[in-house]
């Protein structure tokens, strides 16, 4: 990649993808959708002083413009493995969902 590449971090959790990108340089747009690793995420950066250099979203992606559930089978800081839709969780359990709004790749990439 070259410094004027811009990286995109899709479920960034809390930015360590993120932040390597932004200390090699390169502009990051970092794509997290949990409210409580949002936070973290923006911590980091702070912390980082790459502000300048990382910009955080807190929404999914989804292949389709629609309004959907978006599952997660947990809500701690730093959880992972959600799920569109339904409510079961990896390992085939279901859960109470946490609903968030998506958006498509194609509605956000501006040339």
């Amino acid at each position: 990649m070259n410094n004027n590449d811009v990286f995109w971090d899709i479920g960034a959790n809390v930015g360590v993808y993120s932040l390597y990108a932004a200390k090699k340089g390169l502009l990051v747009n970092s794509f997290e959708p949990s409210s409580a690793n949002y936070f973290l995420l923006n911590k980091n950066i702070e912390i980082n002083h790459l502000s300048k250099s990382i910009s955080a979203f807190c929404f999914a992606f989804n292949d389709k413009v629609l309004l959907d559930s978006f599952n997660m089978s947990h809500t701690e800081f730093g959880s992972a493995h959600s799920t569109f839709s339904e409510n079961i969780d990896q390992y085939g359990n279901s859960f109470t969902p946490v609903f968030k709004r998506m958006r498509s790749l194609q509605d956000c990439y501006v040339q």
